[in-house]
């Protein structure tokens, strides 16, 4: 099975420290973010799938040749294509059930466990959900026996139809990937995800910690958390 990573932002936030690394190559615990999810995919996983714009050039010279544990397969972006396009264009090396990652994703969600249930509910998709206690600065979802019904960008507190949101760690089967048009930059969370809501998109609600390593703050926290973690990411 393939895992997808996707891997191609600029990293702004965490400037200056990408202004000479790509934000995947930065080390968490001593380990670059990527490598680590790479080696933490479960067994199931044989093939990591990086879908890579900006720098290209360093991840191909980083993983080339190196063993770890996992076939690697790197995706260029020759323009930024959105997290659904950038999954679109991968689509020639998936062979079924694909995981799929923001690569800047810190989380303890259990893979193995959310494909028992993705497998076990027959889902097209399944997203990991976390929990927040002011959804009002995310999109949040409303979840009704395990499926996902609808999705509510920023609610205003009071009218949030719950308090979960997207954990930027999914499992997709290959005819959610077919609904993205090719070669266009497309949000898999504002332009697909919501098609599919209420038909077979279901949630994965867990507990733990969840952590977008994406600014300086939340980038040391996530080194904290990797140290002797054996964790997603």
């Amino acid at each position: 099975m393939e895992a997808i990573i996707l891997v191609g932002g600029l990293g702004t936030r965490l400037r200056p420290l990408t202004h000479t690394v790509p934000k995947p190559l930065l080390p968490l615990a001593n380990v670059p973010m990527v490598e680590r999810m790479v080696r933490n995919l479960p067994e199931v996983f044989d093939t990591a799938i990086l879908a890579v714009n900006y720098g290209l050039d360093e991840m191909k010279t980083y993983f080339e040749g190196r063993d770890i544990g996992k076939k690697v397969i790197i995706v260029p972006e020759e323009k930024p294509l959105g997290t659904g396009g950038a999954m679109r264009n991968c689509i020639d090396h998936v062979t079924g059930t694909t995981a799929v990652f923001n690569g800047d994703v810190v989380t303890s969600a259990d893979l193995n466990k959310m494909l028992e249930q993705h497998i076990r509910t027959k889902a097209k998709g399944t997203l990991a959900l976390w929990e927040v206690e002011d959804p009002s600065r995310f999109g949040v979802v409303e979840l009704k026996n395990g499926q996902i019904l609808q999705f509510q960008e920023k609610p205003e507190r009071g009218t949030e139809l719950s308090n979960l949101i997207n954990a930027g760690t999914y499992l997709l089967e290959p005819e959610v990937l077919e609904m993205i048009p090719p070669n266009q930059k497309i949000s898999i969370e504002r332009d697909i995800y919501p098609k599919v809501a209420g038909n077979g998109l279901y949630g994965f609600p867990f507990e733990g910690y969840f952590i977008d390593s994406g600014t300086p703050e939340s980038y040391l926290e996530a080194n904290f958390k990797s140290i002797g973690n054996n964790g997603t990411a």
